[in-house]
């Protein structure tokens, strides 16, 4: 489990803190989703559930330890993070992205080997971008350059039991693992939008692993997520189930605007249809 407990950050530039006593949990095999307004701190908080920044107080655990405890090859061989967006400065092509996933599971000048090139290609078959493997990954579209992302976190979190020593700061040598991801659908059109819902989806099903997701889209969040923590100006507003936290009342006190929330019987799920933003 993935767990902030009343953590507090706060960037030197800024004189407010961005994230303000914030509690919240990704359970072992969670779907969680992380929903608020530009501003309320989401980013922020992946970043320190990551261990990429460090709260002024509180504390992040994984599995009861503190994550400052934990090396940081520990941690990445726990959880990855698929940003918002990549850009790299050279012209990798998309396996060579994919292998980058396998960085944490390589000593000091160790090169990548045949059964990470293994590892890196069954990554890309769960995404369904193998036959791009050889295509350079700035020529890709938008919705393929995500996936290929997915896969190079897919790779990262990939254990390779007997081949290598476990990182002495490891729990266990085969922990279920943790993918953070930042707006995944935010540049992508409608075809793609589905088409991540259902990898993210499928992903869960195939393999034991806890997903946390931030996006703006509520019905990105409400057709994918068990759970929600809905976050405004750096605190938690509410969390818990998705049809608890996806109200009408919620959605007014979160973005100020007035919407419809209606199970779907052909979605499957809630679907929220925005009416009008309320006057400030």
């Amino acid at each position: 489990m993935l767990k902030a407990t009343d953590i507090t950050f706060g960037y030197r530039s800024l004189a407010a803190p961005v994230l303000r006593g914030v509690s919240m949990e990704v359970p072992a095999g969670g779907f969680v989703g992380l929903l608020g307004p530009n501003g309320s701190g989401k980013t922020t908080l992946l970043r320190c559930l990551a261990g990429t920044l460090s709260p002024s107080s509180g504390r992040v655990t994984l599995d009861g330890r503190d994550l400052a405890q934990l090396s940081r090859r520990a941690v990445a061989q726990r959880m990855a993070v698929v940003p918002q967006e990549t850009r790299l400065a050279f012209d990798f092509t998309a396996l060579e992205v994919v292998l980058m996933g396998r960085y944490p599971h390589l000593s000091a000048f160790e090169v990548e080997g045949a059964t990470d090139i293994a590892i890196a290609r069954e990554a890309l078959d769960s995404t369904g971008t193998r036959e791009l493997e050889d295509r350079a990954f700035n020529t890709l579209s938008g919705g393929e350059k995500q996936r290929v992302i997915i896969a190079a976190a897919l790779a990262q979190l990939h254990t390779n039991p007997g081949s290598r020593a476990p990182d002495p700061g490891s729990r266990t040598p085969d922990p279920a693992s943790i993918l953070l991801l930042d707006e995944p659908t935010a540049a992508l059109d409608l075809a793609y939008q589905l088409e991540v819902a259902a990898l993210l989806r499928d992903l869960q099903q195939q393999m034991p692993i806890a997903i946390l997701v931030s996006t703006h889209d509520l019905n990105f969040a409400a057709s994918l997520c068990r759970s929600l923590v809905l976050l405004r100006q750096g605190r938690v507003l509410a969390a818990g189930p998705t049809e608890d936290v996806l109200t009408p009342e919620r959605i007014r006190a979160l973005y100020g605007v007035e919407a419809d929330v209606q199970a779907h019987e052909a979605a499957g799920h809630l679907i929220v249809v925005p009416v009008r933003r309320i006057a400030p």
